[in-house]
């Protein structure tokens, strides 16, 4: 789940060169992921997003909105920033990314808030599967964006009998009833279901399918060097008391 872990690669970027400002300032979309970001509610993402624009130049909005639409509208230029744009580690241009290397160029990117990392889980008690190899000819289950983001962003769907489902708690539920053998997710995704309901999983955390970063993205204009090192700021600040690190959701201590 992630705040756009998926955003890069759902649709050929149509940039378009206009609409991203609303009365000289900067619009800021974000795409919603239950239990992590909604519209109205104190979710971790909220949170963040609300210290980290605290005081921030330029910013004339923010829109949460579901599904793919904030991604495709910021794709098209419709908005200047997105909260949760991903890119592979040290701002790297993902593999098979709408956007060309020079348009990935010129985009100014905060310091990553959050480092999501895609396992593969198994019931509490089992053995985890710590190569690719492991999992040929076993039952996944995965969550419909992450079956999406791991198609593009990997070659880890090789041959196994793969079952998707719309959310990865539907998919952690499979697993904990023994329908499927394992379950891809994203860490926060299993995070936030073993701080609600106290599930345990067990996995290897060397074996790791996808890594993405989480940071503000931003095309060229305006104040947008403003607001990303007002917001490179305040990560640093929340990095120093800890702040940040209580606001994200994370796995276990000590993963089996």
């Amino acid at each position: 789940m992630a705040c756009t872990r998926y955003l890069l690669t759902f649709l050929a970027a149509l940039l378009l060169a206009t609409g991203a400002r609303a009365n000289g300032g900067i619009r800021v979309v974000v795409q919603e992921m239950p239990g992590l970001v909604e519209p109205g509610k104190a979710l971790p993402y909220n949170r963040l997003l609300n210290d980290l624009l605290e005081e921030a130049p330029g910013v004339a909005g923010v829109d949460i909105l579901p599904g793919y639409r904030g991604p495709r509208l910021w794709l098209r230029h419709e908005y200047q920033c997105i909260f949760g744009g991903i890119s592979a580690p040290g701002h790297q241009r993902p593999r098979d990314t709408a956007i060309s290397e020079t348009d990935w160029s010129t985009l100014h990117i905060s310091t990553p808030f959050n480092l999501l990392k895609v396992h593969a889980f198994a019931r509490d008690g089992a053995e985890p599967a710590r190569t690719l190899d492991a999992l040929k000819g076993k039952k996944i289950a995965v969550d419909q964006v992450l079956f999406f983001d791991l198609q593009f962003h990997t070659d880890a769907l090789g041959t196994s009998d793969f079952v998707k489902v719309d959310t990865a708690r539907e998919a952690l539920v499979l697993l904990e009833n023994g329908r499927v053998d394992h379950v891809f997710a994203y860490d926060n995704d299993v995070a936030l279901m073993q701080a609600e309901a106290g599930a345990a999983f067990a996995y290897d955390p060397a074996f790791t399918l996808l890594e993405l970063e989480e940071s503000m993205m931003c095309w060229s204009g305006g104040e947008v060097a403003a607001l990303v090192s007002h917001v490179n700021d305040r990560l640093s600040e929340m990095r120093r008391t800890g702040t940040l690190d209580a606001l994200l959701p994370s796995l276990a201590a000590e993963p089996q």
